[in-house]
């Protein structure tokens, strides 16, 4: 949970600290919390989600290993929806809205992972589990770290003092995250190439041979 707290040091110059001590545990919980009401969502909607839903039917499937990919019309698309969503964290994470943004990034992630996983799993059994892994290999090795990352710099504790040196510790501590930013910006540019580029021949691949 976050903490505010104020202490005095052996001088007169006082501190706040606020944050959550274990960032990257209180993501992998939402995270997890997601998922599992994801799964529970299926489970309790089968009807709508799987037999009237025909997103992943046979037909389809079938049709996809045929069809011609436009990878730069993709990439685009890539970029416009995950720096869409990178920027908007980035822009929220300076603002009072920032708890309210990670927790709802990563329950929602959560949620969306585990409700697909779940009607792949029960449409096709273990080929279905494979077909989720190609959909979102190799790119979701940048995605995942790259907005990890992120999430724990926008809802890390800080302690900040007050006066003259709050000032100069508040500098070093927005660097730092511009840093953090920036280098999860590059990571998910490098996964928006992987998903246009590289993913899709691997998802074709394994929809011929399921």
């Amino acid at each position: 949970m976050a903490r505010w707290n104020r202490q005095k040091s052996s001088g007169e110059e006082v501190s706040i600290r606020r944050g959550i001590r274990s960032p990257g545990i209180f993501i992998l919980l939402l995270a997890l919390a997601g998922y599992l009401l994801g799964i529970f969502w299926v489970c309790f909607r089968q009807e709508l989600w799987i037999q009237q839903w025909d997103l992943f039917g046979l037909e389809l499937l079938r049709k996809a290993e045929y069809l011609e990919i436009d990878k730069r019309a993709l990439l685009f698309l890539c970029i416009r929806n995950r720096l869409g969503a990178f920027l908007l964290l980035c822009i929220l994470s300076g603002s009072i809205l920032r708890w309210q943004a990670v927790s709802l990034f990563f329950l929602l992630g959560g949620f969306f992972t585990g409700s697909l996983m779940e009607v792949l799993a029960i449409r096709y059994g273990v080929r279905g589990l494979l077909l989720y892994v190609a959909m979102i290999f190799p790119q979701y090795l940048c995605y995942l770290p790259a907005f990890f990352a992120l999430g724990k710099s926008m809802v890390r504790m800080e302690e900040r003092f007050l006066g003259e040196q709050g000032r100069e510790q508040k500098l070093w501590q927005k660097r730092r995250k511009v840093r953090t930013a920036a280098v999860c910006f590059l990571v998910v540019i490098t996964g928006t190439l992987l998903e246009s580029y590289v993913n899709p021949e691997i998802l074709l691949f394994v929809l011929k041979t399921l």
